[in-house]
């Protein structure tokens, strides 16, 4: 009987670990597709987004056109989604925190990583492609 219940442990264990697995695979993805959706359409087309990324964006921009300083964008993207991480941890939970924050950290590196690639600068194709692509995903 002990042994049964050893066998069932293993097995769900590699199945948990598969899952985990799958899930960090999935996040890297989301997070290659968010900076390259921030680095070649919002940036191309001078564009801010909402929330912390468009913040960040905006002290990038204004950092540079007033100062002459380029950030990267991690260095203004990490900090100001610490405290949401930490309130996060508190009222959600360890294991959905620990894959924002992965994504958060993973998202923003990519973001400095990634070369621009700008595919258009007309804003409202940028827009049109943004709605379109989003309408798909249905």
């Amino acid at each position: 009987m002990g042994e049964k219940i050893d066998a069932n442990i293993q097995v769900k264990k590699k199945v948990s670990v598969k899952k985990e697995l799958l899930s960090l695979f999935l996040l890297t993805v989301s997070a290659a597709i968010y900076a390259f959706n921030l680095k070649s359409f919002i940036r191309a087309g001078s564009l801010v987004p909402g929330g912390f990324s468009g913040l960040a964006v905006l002290i990038q921009t204004v950092f540079k056109r007033f100062l002459s300083v380029e950030l990267p964008y991690s260095l203004i993207y990490l900090p100001l989604n610490a405290i949401p991480a930490y309130i996060c941890l508190i009222s959600v939970g360890k294991r959905f925190t620990l894959y924002s924050i992965y994504h958060i950290v993973v998202s923003s590196l990519l973001t400095d990583i990634i070369p621009k690639v700008p595919i258009t600068s007309d804003i409202l194709l940028i827009c049109d492609t943004s709605l379109n692509i989003l309408n798909n995903l249905k």
